[in-house]
């Protein structure tokens, strides 16, 4: 049984964001079928999984490392652990999120050095994913696409690479954001008739993790506005203000907080809420009545992959979205809510509206997610990477870059012939002769180099 290692770059913990959640998972999906351990910077506290677990700082992952068959990394990766680069084990290296475009929404309107030093920084970064990288996750087809063009322009996409698989399949797939096998269940209330301000009897609308500068919170408050003219029991929740990574630091938070302040909404029908963990959050989930999920108009959401909608997939509630992205595309296309436009507060209060109360939409919504939530379960978002895993390889093409071979005799016959057919007997000649002339001035230069040495 093939040892799988799959890091972590941030903690395991009842807090966490997306990355830590998703090695979280892949863990657990790999650890049916591999002896897996799960690698964090913290001492991480899973009594009851099927997988090992290891904290690491750099002596003791390059040790790790050392001692599995795959290891499955995202992150920073080479800069931090150059080691990596040298390990025996192959690297599967997970590029699901790129961070170029949030990076770029993160520090819009800025024109400062450090702004420009960072966004190079993750090109250096990725580019050096791209070439060391024996096997690559990504989430999507478009992000796929994205991710072979970069890999092209770093020249892994050759004859070497070409040849082992024409669909390049082995080099890069699509393992996506999975849900739990497990159904949610609830453990207690959390919201109707509990949380201060919002009734038993309200409508809750949801916005399912975090509040990011890449993503449109200030749609969400006003239309919020217009809905509480005509249903001021509409209430909207946001599940967490306060990231996990004291690091992470989002404009969008108190810009978002300021408005809803502004409108008289906060505390009435808007509510802000610091952080839920990972095993609290079906509790929210299956206590509301609508998730919505929504964006800006930008580059970042043609590659997006929203886990949030995931989760209220997982819970079978009934989703908006703005319109972009590939589960917003599930959304529209599988009937399980609505889908509006870019920026649209009024669009966004009607689509609220004609939900609220609606029984009959609700649960034509429920029964569409329900027939579709197996199409997205870990097992299955796994498969491509523990197909990786049964029979991991190093790259093939390394040594296409590190011995380039002289060109036959074949391949100066046709050149030959190729002149010849163009400009004539004559021109081949010349070309002959400027070729050995070449040659021979090359080797002179060596002869002279090796003498004065």
């Amino acid at each position: 049984m093939n040892k799988i290692l799959i890091v972590s770059h941030e903690p395991i913990s009842a807090n966490m964001a997306g990355p830590p959640i998703r090695m979280l998972e892949l863990a657990r999906a790999l650890s049916r079928d591999f002896q897996v351990t799960l690698a964090a910077p913290n001492r991480a506290d899973l009594p009851g999984e099927s997988f090992a677990t290891a904290r690491y700082d750099d002596r003791a992952l390059k040790s790790l490392a050392e001692d599995h068959r795959v290891v499955v990394i995202a992150g920073f990766i080479f800069p931090r652990y150059p080691f990596l680069r040298d390990v025996s084990a192959s690297l599967a290296l997970d590029v699901y999120d790129p961070i170029h475009f949030e990076f770029l929404g993160l520090h819009a309107g800025e024109k400062t050095l450090d702004q420009w030093n960072g966004y190079e920084e993750i090109n250096k970064n990725f580019a050096e994913q791209m070439r060391e990288g024996d096997f690559f996750l990504c989430a999507s087809e478009a992000q796929r696409a994205l991710w072979i063009g970069m890999l092209l322009a770093n020249k892994r996409v050759n004859p070497a690479t070409f040849a082992q698989d024409r669909t390049f399949r082995s080099l890069i797939d699509i393992v996506p954001y999975g849900l739990p096998g497990p159904l949610p269940v609830k453990k207690k209330n959390v919201l109707k008739g509990v949380y201060p301000g919002i009734g038993k009897d309200d409508f809750v609308v949801l916005w399912g993790g975090g509040i990011y500068d890449w993503l449109d919170p200030l749609t969400a408050v006003r239309a919020m506005a217009l809905v509480r003219k005509r249903r001021p029991d509409v209430k909207l929740f946001f599940m967490g203000c306060k990231y996990p990574n004291p690091k992470v630091v989002m404009k969008s938070i108190p810009e978002t907080i300021r408005l809803s302040d502004s409108l008289g909404l906060t505390g009435e029908s808007v509510f802000f809420n610091d952080w839920v963990s990972y095993n609290d959050r079906a509790d929210f989930l299956l206590e509301s009545d609508v998730g919505i999920s929504l964006h800006p108009e930008s580059i970042e959401t043609d590659f997006s992959y929203r886990s949030r909608i995931l989760d209220y997939i997982w819970a079978e509630l009934p989703i908006i979205a703005t319109r972009g992205g590939a589960l917003s595309d599930v959304v529209r296309e599988k009937g399980m809510g609505f889908v509006v436009d870019y920026n649209d507060a009024e669009e966004l209060a009607e689509k609220l509206l004609q939900t609220a109360g609606k029984d009959r939409v609700l649960e034509e919504f429920k029964t569409n997610i329900k027939t579709r939530r197996d199409d997205f379960s870990w097992d299955r978002a796994a498969e491509p990477l523990r197909r990786f895993c049964r029979n991991p390889s190093k790259r093939t093409d390394r040594e296409f870059f590190s011995v380039k071979p002289a060109p036959g005799a074949a391949y100066y016959f046709q050149r030959a012939r190729d002149i010849y057919a163009a400009k004539g007997g004559g021109q081949v000649l010349k070309s002959a002769f400027l070729f050995l002339a070449r040659a021979v001035n090359n080797m002179m230069k060596k002869i002279q180099t090796s003498v004065s040495k």
